[in-house]
């Protein structure tokens, strides 16, 4: 280890670079991270705000909100268990939009 002070000392112009060069990547990583944060905050709001004991999914939607659809017979089902006092709908929906004159993608 003293020989890695020793070198780092003489000739600091040589290590200069490397380590720019790994703050500037741990910067950018943690930049994306908090974007990504920040994202899946957004996009889980619906369901973080809501005060529900209990969700359900159909049985096909591998706990997905776009996938899952209940049916009126299921949601009925639902009502009819003990201790269930009221029962509502959650929907998602993707919108897309595009500005007159510009041509599809």
């Amino acid at each position: 280890m003293k020989i890695a002070w020793k070198e780092l000392l003489r000739q600091p112009s040589r290590f200069v670079s490397a380590t720019a060069i790994l703050a500037l990547i741990a910067l950018l990583l943690m930049f994306l991270g908090g974007l990504l944060d920040g994202l899946i905050r957004l996009s889980t709001g619906a369901l973080r705000a809501q005060d529900a004991e209990a969700i359900v999914f159909s049985e096909s939607s591998q706990a997905s909100f776009l996938r899952s659809r209940v049916d009126a017979q299921t949601r009925i089902q639902i009502e009819q268990l003990d201790g269930v006092e009221e029962v509502g709908g959650l929907g998602v929906s993707l919108l897309g939009a595009r500005v007159p004159g510009n041509g599809p993608r």
